[in-house]
């Protein structure tokens, strides 16, 4: 082989490598990952008929990073309503923040609710929300927790 020969196999090699990173990036996430807090708010559109809320075609929910505390099967996702919501218990998001989230809305973090991974896999994914949502996210989480122990 010539030096050229190799040069062009190692140009190819590192092209296909990077080829095939970008088609798992494109992937959606799936919640069989072991590492939950991937997940952290990752967004679907799961059908009313099997999260029984709502009676609309379909509801976002975004994905929490931890698992349902009674049954480590479900993951714990927080419903995003366009109905205004009490700001201490909720994150506002624009209009557009994901695709076909055209409208503002708020996700519920008091409106929590546990899925398997069959049925959170049965929706769509619609993406992962932007780093100053889940920057608030957190924030809220953080003085919402501080505010519950105070009261025990």
């Amino acid at each position: 082989m010539t030096i050229f020969q190799v040069a062009g196999t190692i140009v190819l090699w590192v092209l296909a490598k990077k080829l095939l990173n970008l088609l798992k990036e494109s992937e959606p996430p799936s919640p069989s990952y072991r590492d939950d807090r991937k997940l952290f708010a990752h967004t679907w559109r799961i059908d009313d008929a099997k999260t029984h809320i709502g009676n609309k075609m379909n509801h976002p929910w975004v994905c929490r990073y931890d698992r349902h505390p009674d049954n480590s099967n479900e993951y714990l996702l927080w419903l995003r309503s366009t109905k205004k919501q009490r700001p201490e218990t909720s994150v506002e998001t624009p209009p557009n923040v994901l695709p076909g989230l055209d409208k503002k809305g708020y996700i519920c973090l008091n409106a929590c609710r546990g899925f398997s991974e069959d049925i959170i896999n049965s929706g769509e994914h619609i993406g992962d929300m932007p780093d100053d949502i889940k920057k608030e996210i957190k924030e809220k989480l953080k003085s919402y927790r501080k505010k519950r122990m105070r009261r025990l």
